[in-house]
């Protein structure tokens, strides 16, 4: 026990001093700390978009003493250089890490990456409204218009190019009135699609309600249905749907009316339609229609159509259309 108790005060400092130089030590040799920097999306030019998405994060190993390494890294990030001249394919990008690390660290990290680009591709796409309705039995879901009836979007050709359409989010509520709308956000756009500059990603859906059992109504039959937007160097086969109006029959024509649907069809480099020649489930707006009070368009039979494209057909000049045109020839000399 006297062991113990002589020089307590000498013994004890000599703990304390090992126990402070051991915590040193500890606290001073090289340690390895695994982080996780944002990486920085690298520009391109507006004729290339992403074909593969850029890693949001990447992994970096910092080297150091543990009173260095300890620090706020939240302002860091990781830089992406193209290596050469962007094109369609795969790119490879230079990865550096920013700012400069503060003295006596070291980093590891992926110095380079791989990217793959194609060409970029705008395209206008109809909308498909997502309607939930809590109906009454007499009432049925009737005609139903968006404003606008597209929206523009861009993103890499080969996703891009086969995309046909876009969806609402669903519009869900009880319905007692003979009308129903409002603003409707798009659902999410597929990955690496967004939507154009100034583009706003929702649209006003307008319903109407009527009562399924009523016949006061008057049968437009076989009216025929086109495209709203120019197709250049196609043709859509014609189709017909009937259009029930509510009114007067004696105000009621059927050249009063226009209907049409939104055609995402074009030519390819190799003259092919994309993304294919028949579009299924194409909803028809009614693109005119008369101003006479009292006369309100209520349900289209179908309401949706299959749209049909083929390659327009230049027909050869008649004889005498072949006459003029050599009539107004210069002449030869």
């Amino acid at each position: 026990m006297r062991f113990f108790t002589h020089n307590w005060k000498l013994k004890a400092g000599s703990v304390l001093a090992a126990l402070v130089l051991f915590g040193y030590v500890q606290f001073s040799r090289n340690v390895t700390r695994t982080v996780q920097i944002r990486v920085e999306r690298p520009e391109l030019p507006a004729d290339l978009a992403m074909a593969e998405r850029v890693p949001a994060y990447m992994e970096v190993a910092l080297y150091g003493t543990q009173d260095s390494i300890d620090f706020e890294f939240s302002n860091f990030r990781m830089e992406l250089e193209p290596t050469s001249r962007l094109k369609t394919g795969e790119n490879t990008y230079k990865v550096r890490l920013l700012p400069a690390l503060p003295e006596g660290i070291r980093a590891e990290y992926q110095t380079e990456l791989n990217i793959k680009l194609d060409r970029s591709r705008l395209r206008e796409l109809p909308v498909i409204p997502v309607l939930d309705l809590d109906l009454q039995p007499d009432r049925a879901l009737g005609y139903v218009s968006t404003d606008p009836e597209y929206i523009v979007v861009r993103g890499p050709y080969s996703i891009v190019a086969e995309m046909e359409r876009l969806y609402t989010e669903p519009l869900r509520m009880d319905v007692l009135q003979d009308r129903i709308g409002g603003d409707i956000l798009i659902r999410d756009l597929p990955d690496l699609v967004e939507p154009a500059p100034d583009q706003p990603l929702q649209v006003q859906v307008n319903a109407t309600l009527y009562n399924p059992d009523s016949t006061d109504y008057v049968v437009l039959e076989d009216m025929p249905v086109r495209c709203m937007n120019p197709v250049p160097g196609m043709v859509m086969k014609t189709t017909t749907v009937n259009l029930h109006v509510e009114g007067d029959p004696e105000d009621i024509r059927k050249d009063q009316f226009q209907l049409a649907v939104f055609c995402p069809v074009f030519f390819d480099s190799d003259e092919r339609i994309k993304p294919q020649f028949v579009i299924e489930d194409l909803p028809v707006q009614i693109v005119r229609r008369p101003t006479v009070p009292g006369i309100r368009p209520v349900f289209l039979e179908p309401s949706v159509v299959v749209a049909q494209f083929e390659k327009a057909v230049v027909q050869p000049p008649s004889e005498v259309q072949q006459g003029i045109q050599d009539h107004h020839l210069p002449p030869d000399g």
